[in-house]
């Protein structure tokens, strides 16, 4: 019976613990009866000996499961350099080996420990609460206290310690109540101090904020659409809309997106708040034919399975520095705004947006196309279906069209006479940067999204192969309504679309 208490003390702990890690819980669940393993030992060498064994031969797994991401480098070194990875990893860290190497040594130590101090005869269990608090304010530590906002962990946790000390610990010392009333209250005070103003242990090591130089994947579009059927990367999980990347700045002459990036959790939160009505996605990504540096991802990423991806926080844009390659697997699981026809019919456009509406020197013919267009309308919703219908009529995609997004360009597009060179026809980067340029004059904020919703095919397993990208534009407004994507890019005999099915 004391086992058993001492087991579900630990694995209590240990499954608080691997609230720091995106998918960890069978890791460290594990992790938490490798402590009995010593019980075997101790048969055949004294228990001082069976512990260092044990943690010996943890620490040569942590090695040689987390040395290649210091390769070169001597034990020691490898092992120590894991907890600043850690430290400076996306919020929950990725379940990679090198970053889930500290946590596993941390919960085989405290494990080994707890077995081991029980084994004794006549001995008071406070051991098993002293490894309890350790797991435990880790994770505390590690999430600043997210993992247990409401101290519920905290409770069960002096609960199954307090049936442990009054019925099994009988001729050890009674713990008083008031020791445990107080146990109970500091960790719940713990809970709610951590999430505002408590210690942050990420602040002792200088997260990897990286300015990144990235080619603008604008003139791509044309290459992909002349290609046709070539695959970029397959998907399995929801048909959800794909974003590549999102470009929030115009210059007036191209778009561009943000050179800033850190790891998921670190860096600052978004400029914009989340919408009121969204839902997590989560997505298994294999990259096949797509080049560069932009990560397919889904939505507002909230976690990545790749240690080296980084993410723009206002745009939700993800990177790998070092680029893509064929081959390369990973899951995503982000958060899909769904806002509903009525919240966009009443929202309105934030104050602090003014960054995704900027348009320095504006023409004033494309300024006057956007004002006629939209006098009718009388919302940003409206006006963003007006501008959607606008854009497409009477135009038509052309893979061998003039690329480019600046002014004159768009001018051309939009206005140009018959027979001219791009005159009434473009690529997706035509279509959606007229269509974003419009709307951020009458007054919506728009950034440049590229990203996929087409598939070559579907199985019953939610396998899918996404050919040519298709732009999306996504409209937003306040009243926590969120990001809406449009269809600005005309088909071939392309119907308009249900209200539900644009924006």
């Amino acid at each position: 019976m004391k086992f058993a208490w001492v087991a579900a003390v630990l694995l209590v702990g240990s499954l608080q613990l691997a609230q720091a890690w995106d998918g960890a819980f069978v890791h460290f669940g594990l992790a938490a009866f490798a402590g009995f393993l010593a019980l075997l030992l101790k048969r055949l060498v004294p228990a001082g000996l069976a512990g260092l064994a044990i943690m010996v031969l943890a620490m040569a797994g942590g090695f040689f499961a987390a040395r290649g991401a210091s390769p070169d480098r001597d034990p020691a070194w490898v092992l120590l350099d894991t907890v600043p990875r850690l430290l400076t990893a996306a919020r929950p860290a990725p379940a990679t080996p090198e970053l889930l190497v500290p946590g596993l040594l941390l919960i085989i130590g405290v494990s080994t420990a707890t077995v081991l101090s029980v084994t004794k005869r006549g001995t008071a269990l406070f051991v098993p609460a002293l490894g309890a608090a350790t797991l435990y304010v880790s994770a505390a530590l590690l999430t600043t206290g997210k993992a247990d906002r409401y101290g519920l962990v905290a409770l069960v946790l002096v609960v199954v310690l307090a049936l442990g000390w009054l019925i099994i610990d009988r001729r050890g010392p009674v713990v008083p109540p008031a020791v445990l009333a107080t146990a109970l209250a500091a960790l719940t005070l713990l809970t709610f101090v951590l999430p505002t103003n408590g210690f942050e242990p990420r602040k002792l090591v200088t997260p990897p904020i990286t300015d990144i130089a990235i080619a603008n994947p604008l003139p791509q579009l044309a290459a992909w659409a002349a290609q046709g059927e070539a695959e970029l990367f397959r998907m399995r999980g929801p048909e959800v809309p794909v974003r590549l990347v999102t470009l929030s700045r115009y210059s007036g002459a191209s778009w561009e997106a943000a050179s800033t990036y850190g790891p998921l959790g670190v860096v600052d939160a978004p400029d914009l708040p989340t919408g009121g009505k969204f839902q997590d996605t989560s997505v298994d990504l294999r990259i096949t034919g797509l080049q560069g540096e932009w990560l397919p991802g889904v939505g507002k990423p909230q976690a990545v399975s790749l240690s080296n991806a980084m993410v723009d926080p206002d745009t939700g844009s993800l990177v790998v520095a070092e680029g893509l390659r064929t081959g390369l697997s990973y899951t995503v699981r982000g958060v899909l705004e769904t806002p509903a026809d009525a919240d966009l019919a009443e929202a309105s456009v934030p104050a602090d947006a003014t960054r995704y509406t900027a348009l320095p020197r504006l023409p004033f013919t494309l300024a006057e196309y956007a004002r006629q267009a939209t006098s009718n309308a009388r919302t940003p919703y409206e006006k963003a279906v007006a501008l959607e219908q606008v854009v497409r009529l009477n135009r038509r995609p052309d893979a061998e069209a003039p690329v480019g997004s600046s002014y004159a360009r768009l001018e051309t597009f939009l206005f140009g006479a018959a027979g001219e060179a791009g005159a009434g026809a473009g690529t997706a980067e035509q279509f959606a940067s007229a269509y974003a340029v419009l709307a951020r004059a009458s007054g919506c904020r728009r950034g440049w999204s590229s990203g996929s919703s087409r598939c070559r095919s579907r199985t019953a397993s939610g396998s899918c192969g996404p050919r040519t990208p298709r732009p999306g534009r996504r409209c937003t407004s306040a009243a926590g309504a969120g990001w809406r994507s449009i269809r600005c890019l005309a088909t071939e005999a392309d119907p308009a679309p249900p209200r539900s099915a644009r924006c």
